[in-house]
C-alpha cells in the first residue's frame, strides 16, 4: 500500500511543475498555482506518515500534511471564484487567513496541549503506518472551518451558474465533480473510519479537473475581454466560437442581426441556424477567411474571420466573426467608384512605369558591375606586365614603349572610372564623407599628379595660393581632390601651349565657415559662348573637330558639378574661344584650425611619375607567407611577379575550395581573395573559412582583391567579413600599404 502513497505524491509533484510552466506562460493563474502547491505538500505528508517509524514521526509528519491542508479549502474556494467570475471580498479573506493562522498555532504546538489532539499512536498494517487520533475540541472547529468553506465554494458555483450566467455548463459540471471529489472523500473516510486515505487519490482527480477547467477558460477570458470591447461599440458585432465549434459568446449588435442567437447556450453548437449564419458556420469550417460583404435588412454588413488566438504550434483556440455596418461608407464608395477606377487605371500605369525603370536600372548597375570586373581584370594584367617590365628592364626603348603602354592603360582605366562614377551620380549613391584635412595637402598631390603630364606637352605649371587659408579644414577632401585633378586634366588635355594655372583660396563667411575657392585657368582651345551651357552635361564634348583626337567619355565636369553640387558648393565657367578658360569651384568647408596654412613651395616636394608611383616599391624587408586566390591565371603570374623581389612566400590558389584547403593546412599572414570565382565566391569562401573548426587561420586577415569597383562594393566587402579591400589593377605602393599594415618589416 505503500506505492499508493508514493504515486500520489509524484503525480501530485509533476502536476505541480505542469501548472508552474502553464502559469509562466500567462496561461493558468497564481492561484491555480498555489492550489498544486498546497496539494503536493500534502500528499507528500501523507507519504511520509505511510512511512515514519515512531509516533514522533508520524506527528511530524501529520504537521507537514496540515500545513498545506489548512490552505487547501481556502485556495479551493478561490480557483472556484476566479472559474465563476466572482470577486472574493478582502475582508472576507483577512478572516480565513486568522483562522488559518489560529488553527496551525494549535496543530504545531500538538504534544503540548491535548485541545488539538487528546492522544494520538500509530500502528502498521502491510507496512504502512496509520496516525490513530482521538480528536479534542479544536478539532472540531478546524471541521466548521472546512466545511464552511466547502459550503462557501459549493455556493459561488451555483451563483455563478444561475445568477452570473457567464460560466459554461461544462465548467459548472467539471466544478461540481471537483468539489464533491474533495468534500465527500474526506467525509465519507471519516463517517466509515478508513484507515485508508481517500483523499489523497481525491486531490489528484482535484487537480486534474483544475488543469482541464483552466485551459477551457483561458478562451472564455478571452471571450469577455471581447465582449467589453464590443458592447462600447454600436455598429460593431461578433461571435466567438471554440475550436469545435461550439457557442461562447457574442454582443447585442450580432444579436440583432442573428435572432437564433438568443437561443443559444454557451459551450453548445448552434442549431436550427439562419441562412446567413449557416454560410458564416461553412466558411469556419472550410477555414475560408476571406472578407466580404453580406446583406441583412437592407444594410450592407462587413463580414471578417479571423482566429481567436494563436496557439505557438499553429493550433487555435477558436475562432472570432466580426460584423460592422458599412452602409454608410458603402454609399460613399459606389459614388466614388467611376473616379476611382480611372485613378486605379493612372496607379497601375505609374506602378507598371516604376517596375520597368527599377528594371532597367537594376540592368545599369548588373552591367556596369560586370563591365568594372570583366575589364579591370585584363586591365590588371596588362598594367602588372607592364610594371615589371619598367621595373626590370635596362633598355631605354623597350621602357619608352611601356611607358606608352602604361599611358593608354592609364587613360582605359580613367575612362571607366568615369563611368562608375555617372553610375553612383544616376543611381543617387554617391556620398559625401566629411573628414579632417589639410588644404596644403591637396595642392601637393594636385602638383604631383599633373606637373608630369604638363611637362610632358611643355606646358608651364604655375601654383600659387592664399596663404592665409585655414591650416585644417573638415570636409570631404578626397571629392575636392577628384574635382581640382580633372579640372587640371582638362586644362592640360585641352592646351596645346602656354600654361595651366592652379590658385586657391577663399574667404571665412563666419567663425567656423570658410569657403574654398580653387580656380583652374589655361592658355588652351578655349569654349565658343553658345556651347559653355552644354559642358556640364553627362557624355556631352563639345566642338568636336577641335577636340576628336583628345582622349574622353565628356563625364569628367558632369561628375564633377553633381559632386560640388552635394557638397553645397558651385563650379562656374569663364572662357574666350581661341584663347584659354578658367573654371572656378566654391565649396564650403568647416573650420578646424584657423592658423594660416602657408604659401606652397614646389621645391620641397619629391617629384615621382605615376609609373614610378606604382611600381618604384620597397618590400624586401618584409617576411611572411601570403595567399593569393583568383580563378585567372594572369592575375595570380601578376601578383606573384609583382612580390617576386620582397622575401614573402606566395601560395596561389585557383578556387575557393582550393584556398579553404590550403588554408586549413598553412598558417598565414595575409589572405588576398577574389570576388567573382565560379563554384564557390570570395563571400562564399570567407564565410566556410570562418566556419572550420580549430581554424589556424582565425586571425589571419583577408583582403578582397577584385575588379568590381561599382559604388558601395567597399562597405559590403567590409559589412561581409573582410579586413580591406583592394582594387584591380593592383598598384604596388596600394600594395605595399596592405602589407605593411598586417605584416612588421625588418627594417
Amino acid at each position: 500500500m505503500i506505492y499508493y502513497y508514493i504515486v500520489t505524491a509524484l503525480i501530485s509533484f509533476v502536476e505541480m511543475v505542469l501548472i508552474f510552466r502553464m502559469t509562466r506562460k500567462a496561461r493558468f493563474s497564481v492561484s491555480c498555482l498555489m492550489m498544486s502547491i498546497v496539494v503536493t505538500i500534502c500528499n507528500c505528508g501523507y507519504l511520509a506518515i505511510a512511512a515514519s517509524s515512531n509516533t514522533d514521526e508520524a506527528l511530524l509528519a501529520n504537521k507537514i500534511t496540515y500545513t498545506g491542508g489548512m490552505f487547501l479549502p481556502y485556495f479551493l474556494m478561490i480557483n472556484v471564484a476566479e472559474l465563476s467570475n466572482i470577486k472574493i471580498p478582502k475582508q472576507f479573506t483577512a478572516i480565513v487567513f486568522m483562522c488559518i493562522t489560529v488553527l496551525l498555532y494549535f496543530i504545531m504546538t500538538v504534544g503540548y496541549n491535548q485541545l488539538y489532539y487528546k492522544s494520538a499512536t500509530i500502528e502498521r498494517h502491510d507496512g504502512v503506518t496509520y496516525l490513530i487520533k482521538e480528536y479534542g475540541i479544536v478539532h472540531d472547529f478546524y471541521l466548521v472551518y472546512l466545511y464552511s468553506m466547502g459550503v462557501a465554494a459549493l455556493y459561488i458555483i451555483i451563483y455563478g451558474a444561475i445568477k452570473k450566467n457567464k460560466v459554461s455548463r461544462r465548467t459548472v459540471f467539471m466544478l461540481m465533480i471537483m468539489w464533491t471529489a474533495t468534500t465527500f472523500s474526506y467525509t465519507i473516510e471519516r463517517i466509515l473510519g478508513l484507515r485508508f486515505e481517500l483523499v489523497p487519490i481525491s486531490y489528484i482527480i482535484f487537480i486534474t479537473l483544475l488543469i482541464v477547467i483552466f485551459t477551457r477558460a483561458t478562451m472564455y477570458d478571452m471571450s469577455a475581454n471581447v465582449t467589453n470591447v464590443y458592447e462600447r461599440m454600436e455598429k460593431y458585432g461578433y461571435i466567438a466560437f471554440d475550436r469545435k465549434m461550439r457557442y461562447m459568446s457574442s454582443n447585442a449588435f450580432a444579436e440583432r442581426l442573428f435572432p437564433e442567437l438568443n437561443k443559444c447556450k454557451i459551450d453548445q453548437t448552434i442549431r436550427d441556424a439562419g441562412d446567413i449564419l449557416g454560410h458564416i458556420i461553412d466558411k469556419i469550417k472550410d477555414e475560408d477567411f476571406t472578407s466580404e460583404y453580406i446583406d441583412i435588412n437592407d444594410r450592407v454588413i462587413g463580414l471578417k474571420i479571423d482566429y481567436l488566438e494563436e496557439g505557438k504550434r499553429g493550433r487555435n483556440n477558436g475562432y472570432l466573426v466580426e460584423f460592422n455596418d458599412e452602409t454608410e461608407r458603402q454609399g460613399y464608395i459606389n459614388q466614388l467608384s467611376s473616379t476611382n477606377e480611372q485613378l486605379e487605371w493612372q496607379m497601375k500605369q505609374a506602378r507598371e512605369l516604376s517596375v520597368e525603370a527599377q528594371v532597367a536600372n537594376r540592368a545599369k548597375s548588373d552591367f556596369l558591375a560586370s563591365m568594372s570586373h570583366e575589364i579591370r581584370t585584363p586591365i590588371n594584367a596588362v598594367i602588372g606586365m607592364n610594371t615589371m617590365i619598367l621595373r626590370d628592364c635596362n633598355e631605354e626603348q623597350i621602357k619608352e614603349y611601356a611607358k606608352d603602354i602604361e599611358h593608354s592603360a592609364q587613360i582605359l582605366l580613367h575612362t571607366i572610372n568615369d563611368i562608375l562614377d555617372f553610375s553612383k551620380v544616376e543611381s543617387g549613391k554617391l556620398s559625401i564623407v566629411n573628414d579632417r584635412f589639410c588644404p596644403m595637402n591637396l595642392i601637393n598631390d594636385c602638383y604631383r599628379m599633373i606637373n608630369v603630364r604638363a611637362a610632358d606637352k611643355n606646358l608651364d605649371l604655375i601654383i600659387g595660393n592664399d596663404a592665409s587659408i585655414p591650416k585644417c579644414l573638415i570636409g570631404d577632401d578626397s571629392r575636392v581632390r577628384q574635382i581640382m585633378i580633372n579640372l587640371l586634366t582638362n586644362a592640360v588635355k585641352y592646351t596645346r601651349e602656354g600654361q595651366v594655372k592652379l590658385t586657391v583660396g577663399g574667404e571665412s563667411r563666419d567663425n567656423n565657415t570658410y569657403v574654398l575657392r580653387v580656380e583652374v585657368s589655361d592658355t588652351g582651345i578655349g569654349i565658343k559662348k553658345d556651347n559653355i551651357d552644354k559642358i556640364f552635361d553627362d557624355f556631352k564634348r563639345v566642338d568636336d573637330k577641335a577636340t576628336k583626337a583628345i582622349e574622353g567619355t565628356g563625364l569628367g565636369l558632369y561628375i564633377s558639378k553633381q559632386i560640388a553640387e552635394l557638397m553645397n558648393g558651385t563650379i562656374t565657367v569663364d572662357s574666350t574661344y581661341g584663347k584659354g578658360s578658367t573654371f572656378v569651384l566654391e565649396v564650403p568647408q568647416t573650420i578646424d584650425n584657423p592658423a594660416p596654412v602657408g604659401k606652397f613651395d614646389p621645391d620641397n616636394i619629391h617629384r615621382e611619375t605615376e609609373a614610378e608611383a606604382s611600381y618604384d616599391v620597397d618590400l624586401t624587408s618584409f617576411e611572411g607567407r601570403i595567399l593569393v586566390v583568383d580563378d585567372v591565371e594572369m592575375n595570380l603570374r601578376v601578383m606573384v611577379r609583382l612580390l617576386r623581389d620582397s622575401e614573402l612566400t606566395v601560395d596561389t590558389a585557383l578556387s575557393g575550395a582550393e584556398s579553404i584547403e590550403k588554408a586549413k593546412k598553412t598558417k598565414y599572414d595575409i589572405i588576398f581573395m577574389d570576388h567573382m570565382m565560379p563554384e564557390m565566391d570570395g563571400v562564399e569562401t570567407l564565410k566556410a573559412m570562418r566556419e572550420i573548426s580549430d581554424y589556424i587561420n582565425a586571425d589571419t586577415p583577408v583582403i578582397m582583391l577584385t575588379a568590381n569597383a561599382i559604388s558601395g562594393v567597399e562597405e559590403e566587402y567590409l559589412s561581409a567579413g573582410f579586413d580591406g579591400y583592394l582594387a584591380k589593377p593592383v598598384k604596388l605602393n596600394m600594395l605595399e600599404d596592405i602589407i605593411s599594415r598586417y605584416i612588421k618589416g625588418n627594417a
